[in-house]
C-alpha cells in the first residue's frame, strides 16, 4: 500500500510574546523623565541659591556700609581732633593690668578703669563702617566713635541736661606680641547701670506697675524727646534700642520720680535714609519697619513696658492689664504697636500720646479685668506669661544669621565691606 506525500506550506512558529522588553522599555523612559526632573530641580535649587547669596551679600555689605552725617563737620572727624584726643589718652596712665572685664564677645571686650568704661573695637574682627581720613592714608574706625561725637559730644562726665552719653576719649591701640590692635573707646561709668540693672534693684521694693509708671514715665517722656531730636536735627535712627543700652545716671531715690535717663551705644547709628532700612534682613527677616525713625519709636515704648514688667512684684496682674489694655501705660504700649504714625514725627507723636495719657496711682480703682485669659491658661498653662514676652521682644532685634549663613560670611569671604 503505497503512502502519498502531501505538501504543507512552511510556517514560521509564532514568536512568544514577552512582556520583559516593554517593562525595560518602560522603566527607562521613567527613569529617564525622574532624571530630567532632579537635574531641573538642582539647577533650580542652584540657581536659587546663587540668587540668596547674591542678595544676602549685598544686604550685609549695605549694612556694614558708613553711616553718612548731616554736614561736614559731623560726617568726618578732622585729623587735628583725633590727635588730640589720641595725646590726652596717652597721658593718663591706663594698664592693662588694671582693668577690669564686665563683658565683651568676638570682635572686642569691655572693661572698667577707675571711673572710664573702656570699650575695645579688634580692628581684624570687628565691622568697621566708618573711616578716618588720616595723612597717610585712610583708616577703619568704628562708627560709634563719630556718632556719639555728634550726639553726646566729648565730655568726662555726663552734663545733667544730657540725653546721650558723651565720649571721653578714644585711640587706635597697635598691636602687641600678646593682644591685636584694637580701637579703644572710652565713656564715663554710670554706678546705676543700664535700665535692666535697675529693673532688678527696684524688684525687692515691691513696687505694682502703677507706681513705677508714675515714677518713671516723665523719664520716658524726656527720652521720647531726645529720640526726636536726634531723627530731626542729626537726621540719624539709633537702630539699636533696648534695655541695656539705655543708662541712669543718678541713683534711684524714692522722693526722685524723674530719674535721668540716657541713651548710648551708638555702634549702629545710621542715618535715616541708609539704604539697610529697606533690606531684606531688617525688614522681612526681622520684622523691621523700613522707616528707622518708627522702629525707635516703637522700640523704645516697647523697652520702657519690658522695664516695668521686670521691675514690677506681681508680673500675673501686670500680663492681665496688658492685654486688657486698661492701664494707661499698656494702652500707650498698644496705641504705639498698633496705631498709624507718620516716621519723620513718630517719637513726638509717642510723646505727646504719653504726656495725654497719665499714669494711674496705686490708690485710684482698679478697671475690671476681662478677656486677659484664655482656656489654656486657666487649665494652668503658662502661656499668658509667654505670649506676653514674646509679644514685648516681636521686632526688638534685628537678625542676621539667614544672611551669614546664605551669604557664606564664614568661609573667606568674610563680611563684605566697602571702600574708604
Amino acid at each position: 500500500m503505497g503512502f502519498e506525500e502531501t505538501a504543507y506550506p512552511y510556517t514560521k512558529p509564532a514568536r512568544r510574546s514577552s512582556w520583559r522588553p516593554e517593562v525595560k522599555q518602560f522603566s527607562q523612559r521613567r527613569f529617564r523623565f525622574l532624571l530630567r526632573c532632579t537635574v531641573a530641580a538642582a539647577v533650580t535649587g542652584i540657581l536659587f541659591l546663587v540668587a540668596l547669596h547674591r542678595q544676602y551679600r549685598h544686604d550685609l555689605q549695605e549694612k556694614y556700609s558708613a553711616t553718612i552725617f548731616s554736614n561736614d563737620s559731623e560726617r568726618r572727624i578732622h585729623r587735628s581732633e583725633w590727635e588730640a584726643s589720641a595725646g590726652s589718652l596717652a597721658e593718663r596712665p591706663i594698664q592693662r593690668e588694671e582693668w577690669k572685664r564686665i563683658g565683651g564677645g568676638w570682635e572686642g571686650e569691655i572693661f572698667l578703669y577707675e571711673d572710664t568704661v573702656i570699650k575695645t573695637f579688634v580692628t581684624t574682627r570687628s565691622p568697621l563702617r566708618n573711616c578716618l581720613d588720616s595723612s597717610s592714608s585712610p583708616t577703619r574706625i568704628p562708627t560709634e566713635i563719630p556718632a556719639t561725637l555728634v550726639l553726646g559730644g566729648l565730655q568726662d562726665e555726663v552734663a545733667e541736661d544730657a540725653d546721650f552719653l558723651p565720649l571721653k576719649g578714644y585711640l587706635l591701640a597697635p598691636a602687641t606680641e600678646t593682644e591685636p590692635a584694637s580701637w579703644l573707646v572710652l565713656t564715663p561709668y554710670l554706678p546705676s547701670g543700664n535700665l535692666q540693672n535697675v529693673a532688678m534693684r527696684l524688684r525687692s521694693e515691691n513696687l505694682n506697675h502703677r507706681d513705677l509708671d508714675a515714677r518713671f514715665r516723665p523719664s520716658l517722656n524726656r527720652l521720647l524727646g531726645a529720640l526726636a531730636r536726634m531723627h530731626g536735627e542729626h537726621g540719624l535712627c539709633h537702630d539699636d534700642i533696648k534695655l541695656s543700652n539705655v543708662f541712669v545716671t543718678d541713683y534711684l531715690d524714692a522722693t526722685v520720680s524723674d530719674t535721668h535717663w540716657v541713651l548710648a551705644d551708638f555702634g549702629n547709628v545710621r542715618e535715616v535714609t541708609h539704604p539697610y532700612h529697606s533690606s531684606v534682613i531688617c525688614t522681612r527677616d526681622s520684622e523691621q519697619n523700613a522707616d528707622c525713625r518708627i522702629n525707635d519709636a516703637v522700640r523704645l515704648i516697647k523697652t520702657y513696658v519690658t522695664f516695668l514688667r521686670l521691675a514690677s512684684i506681681d508680673t500675673v496682674s501686670f500680663d492681665s492689664a496688658f492685654w486688657a489694655e486698661i492701664e494707661p501705660w499698656s494702652e500707650l504700649y498698644w496705641s504705639a504697636v498698633k496705631g498709624a504714625r507718620l516716621g519723620s514725627g513718630a517719637a513726638e507723636s509717642f510723646q505727646d500720646n504719653s504726656l495725654s495719657i497719665a499714669p494711674i496711682r496705686s490708690g485710684e480703682p482698679t478697671p475690671q479685668v476681662e478677656g486677659a485669659w484664655s482656656l489654656g491658661c486657666l487649665l494652668g498653662l503658662p502661656c499668658l506669661a509667654q505670649r506676653t514676652e514674646e509679644e514685648m521682644e516681636r521686632g526688638m532685634f534685628v537678625t542676621e544669621d539667614k544672611a551669614r549663613l546664605f551669604g557664606a560670611t564664614g568661609t573667606l569671604l568674610g563680611v563684605p565691606t566697602g571702600e574708604c
